[in-house]
């Protein structure tokens, strides 16, 4: 047996703004504020760190863990598409960075994922690249996406029937695991609701990914209390913007994010037994030993 999808992570597989195969394009989708990632903390030098106290079922046991989930500002060159090492360059652009990191024991060993995401500050729906690996004992996956005038999907996996391939994925849907990004980037409405197409999380060993599904986005108010979070925590009662997705096939996510910007995720349940709780927040040059 082997982890199935670990938090969700939905990554926009669209080119930036066009349609394809007659499909709206992600920013007609969802009613992004493009300046979420133009506003000045977000040039302070530091990144946002965000530990969550975490759960999922492996093995048909609940196991907790931790999630550290990192939102930061790079500049890229557009030679190698990475962050730069000489800002005397002429071919710079300014990009979000989310990484994704987790750890969870089982009775025999852990699994170890990590998810970087990178999005164009005024596209927050729309994601630019992701890379995300796995690594058990039972071997190490890899998978690479990339969007220009189509989604590249690449991957490397250990397991048999997948080995090295590529794919072409369609356009203007999301990843699920793009959400915890996307989705604080909304202009929220209560009562507000639209549906998206979305491919289910990349956050797996295997590299087989299923074809995309409808789902309903609706958004919500809702009051969140310090018992709905870790355990000790300090957070105090908090008003949130509530947004539930429900599929298609009846799966249903729900997030709460902060009513105050930056709207920091607070809290992620999926009926399939994930769950997020929020149990600190800072602003920290982690990179700096």
């Amino acid at each position: 047996m082997r982890l199935l999808p670990v938090l969700l992570f939905i990554s926009l597989a669209s080119c930036k703004g066009g349609k394809a195969d007659g499909q709206p394009s992600a920013s007609d989708t969802l009613p992004i504020q493009p300046s979420f990632a133009a506003q000045s903390l977000w040039n302070d030098g530091r990144a946002e760190v965000a530990t969550y106290a975490s759960t999922r079922v492996v093995y048909g046991k609940p196991r907790s863990y931790e999630s550290v989930v990192i939102t930061v500002k790079e500049d890229f060159n557009q030679q190698f598409d990475v962050k730069t090492d000489s800002y005397e360059r002429t071919d710079l652009r300014s990009m979000m960075k989310v990484n994704i990191v987790q750890r969870i024991q089982t009775d025999s060993y852990p699994y170890n994922y990590m998810t970087s995401m990178f999005f164009e500050r005024s596209a927050p729906n729309i994601l630019h690249k992701a890379t995300t690996s796995s690594q058990e004992w039972c071997g190490t996956t890899f998978k690479h996406i990339t969007t220009d005038s189509v989604v590249h999907y690449a991957y490397d996996s250990y397991w048999d029937g997948e080995g090295v391939g590529t794919r072409t994925l369609r356009s203007s849907v999301f990843f699920e695991d793009q959400l915890i990004y996307t989705l604080r980037t909304l202009d929220f409405a209560n009562g507000y609701t639209t549906k998206i197409e979305l491919y289910p999380s990349i956050i797996t060993s295997k590299a087989a990914l299923s074809e995309p599904v409808s789902a309903t986005v609706t958004v919500g108010s809702d009051m969140l209390d310090a018992a709905a979070l870790q355990d000790g925590s300090s957070f105090a009662a908090t008003e949130c913007w509530r947004v539930t997705v429900k599929r298609a096939n009846g799966q249903t996510n729900e997030y709460w994010f902060s009513k105050t910007f930056p709207h920091v995720m607070y809290r992620f349940t999926s009926d399939d037994g994930r769950s997020m709780r929020l149990a600190s927040v800072r602003r920290s040059a982690y990179w700096q030993h």
